[in-house]
């Protein structure tokens, strides 16, 4: 049985699940041909790529976008997720 950690009694597990696992799973489940243009880290890459959803550096092509946390995100990049939406692809943001 897991002990409770923290006052307001959390459960402790030896798996930690990551915002970008549940979009993982969210696009598996919900929108199995999708294409994804992804703004993020690498991690988020990574995590992705444990899963059958399809990505694409085109933002054109997308068929949604996917935002997290990004240290080197710039106004270029910002302008290209942009045109992914103006094209209609909707927003799908993950946060930390």
């Amino acid at each position: 049985m897991p002990k409770k950690v923290g006052k307001h009694g959390g459960n402790r597990s030896s798996e930690i699940i990551t915002a970008s696992y549940i979009a993982g799973l969210y696009f598996q489940e919900n929108y199995p041909d999708a294409n994804i243009f992804l703004i993020g880290e690498s991690a988020m890459e990574q995590e992705l790529d444990g899963f059958d959803v399809a990505r694409t550096k085109d933002p054109m092509e997308a068929t949604h976008l996917l935002v997290g946390m990004d240290s080197g995100f710039t106004y270029e990049k910002l302008h290209i997720g942009m045109k992914s939406v103006r094209n209609g692809s909707p927003i799908d943001r993950n946060q930390y």
